[in-house]
């Protein structure tokens, strides 16, 4: 993403347009259908691998693939090793991640990421804001002590997938899937990861917060 701060969901077209989500302050989700979910730097994204086309029956084992690793945190959100960095792990099998949005509030700092909220949905998307703008400071738990954000940008894609092959969802859909990624501006350094669980329906919602 080129233009910095410019727009928190903006996403920019072969053409030099750019368009934006319609569900703002909510990125459109991404609908996980099962496995881990990645937050990943922009400079990191071409080190991720993803799963390795492994055939069963072959005496060769190789090591465990990125997307393995994955599979195997236990912990919520996690850290994992990632070329010259680290990358978020959000593990379906430990809380539910099928649909993950992006998320900016003026009176929060930094970026947020709210799980199995729908801003397709207005009801419940202005039920969860409403909690958040009420209490902005209340009930946020620590969940990774630091970061560290080296790119201007970070993106949300599935963790079966390599950096260098995902794509950002088509114009004619609202929502992105396997294969796509969401990227967000940020401004880089060090971010402190914390949860927070929200009264309506046990939503949780990660912030990462500048230091």
């Amino acid at each position: 993403m080129s233009a910095g701060l410019r727009h928190p969901f903006c996403r920019e077209l072969s053409t030099g347009a750019w368009i934006v989500s319609t569900y703002e302050p909510f990125s459109v989700p991404f609908c996980n259908d099962g496995g881990p979910m990645l937050v990943i730097p922009g400079n990191l994204v071409s080190y991720w691998s993803g799963a390795d086309q492994y055939q069963p029956g072959v005496s060769y084992r190789p090591p465990p693939d990125d997307y393995e690793r994955a599979c195997a945190v236990t912990e919520f959100p996690a850290l994992l090793d990632v070329g010259p960095g680290r990358a978020i792990v959000l593990a379906e099998s430990l809380e539910p991640t099928t649909l993950v949005s992006w998320l900016r509030l003026d009176l929060q700092p930094g970026v947020m990421l709210a799980l199995d909220v729908d801003p397709r949905d207005q009801v419940d998307a202005e039920r969860v804001l409403d909690e958040l703008r009420r209490a902005p400071e209340f009930g946020w738990e620590p969940a990774i002590p630091e970061y560290l954000i080296a790119s201007d940008k970070l993106v949300l894609m599935h963790a079966v997938n390599d950096g260098a092959s995902v794509e950002l969802p088509s114009g004619r859909w609202n929502f992105a899937a396997i294969g796509n990624y969401l990227p967000v501006s940020v401004l880089p350094g060090h971010y402190a990861v914390e949860r927070r669980r929200l009264d309506i329906e046990d939503t949780l919602v990660l912030r990462l917060r500048p230091l």
